[in-house]
């Protein structure tokens, strides 16, 4: 039980880090965009206007905007009509071809180093 415990700990202190370090990334991620912002809007400002600057910057948020919704995961598997007695893997699958060079790229690594530390 103290086993089950531990490891549950464990795993909690990490999902709170993974969390902080999120959320940290994210503000230092909205930061620079407001910077960058707005060094566009004084570029464009200064040759064409401020009414130019705002619809470049409001077409390029839109623009942005429409491109996250349209690349999100928007369907699971039950939607396609699969049912959910597949058998539980220890690793999600996905369809995602980004997700899936991220997969190979960390498996590569692991491979890389029980390697190099079997030679030692």
């Amino acid at each position: 039980m103290a086993v089950i415990l531990s490891r549950l700990r464990t795993q909690a202190k990490l999902a709170a880090r993974a969390a902080a370090l999120g959320l940290i990334g994210t503000v230092f991620l909205l930061v620079g965009l407001g910077f960058l912002s707005v060094a566009l809007w004084m570029i464009v400002a200064a040759q064409h206007g401020g009414l130019i600057a705002f619809w470049v910057l409001g077409g390029l948020y839109v623009l942005l905007g429409l491109a996250c919704l349209a690349l999100r995961p928007s369907a699971t598997q039950s939607d396609h009509g699969e049912t959910d007695t597949a058998p539980q893997t220890r690793h999600t699958a996905t369809d995602e071809p980004w997700v899936k060079l991220a997969e190979g790229f960390a498996t590569g690594m692991q491979a890389g180093r029980a390697a190099r530390d079997r030679c030692q």
